[in-house]
């Protein structure tokens, strides 16, 4: 869409919410060179989806902002510790 878009900066203020205490965001492809950001949050508050969305919105310039949030309650991770992009990618694809 011509917009440059680092993924790290919009964890950076997605984790930067109140109750957020571990985001991962991830560019899942859909095809014709189109795509989505797609965020990830293990809170520690009850806080809907939506209400994270809107919160970043507010931070980040329209084209930054995740097209939707999932709510775990940890994010994977893999064998060193860190956080498993690729099991993000399979749970943003169903």
């Amino acid at each position: 869409m011509g917009y440059r878009i680092e993924l790290e900066e919009v964890e950076a203020a997605l984790g930067t919410l109140h109750g957020v205490d571990e985001c991962a965001v991830v560019y899942r492809k859909l095809g014709h060179g189109l795509g989505e950001i797609v965020g990830f949050a293990a809170l520690s508050a009850d806080r809907p989806s939506e209400q994270l969305i809107r919160d970043v919105a507010e931070i980040l310039p329209s084209y930054m902002v995740p097209k939707r949030v999932a709510i775990l309650k940890a994010l994977p991770k893999n064998a060193n510790g860190k956080i498993d992009r690729v099991a993000l990618q399979t749970i943003a694809a169903s």
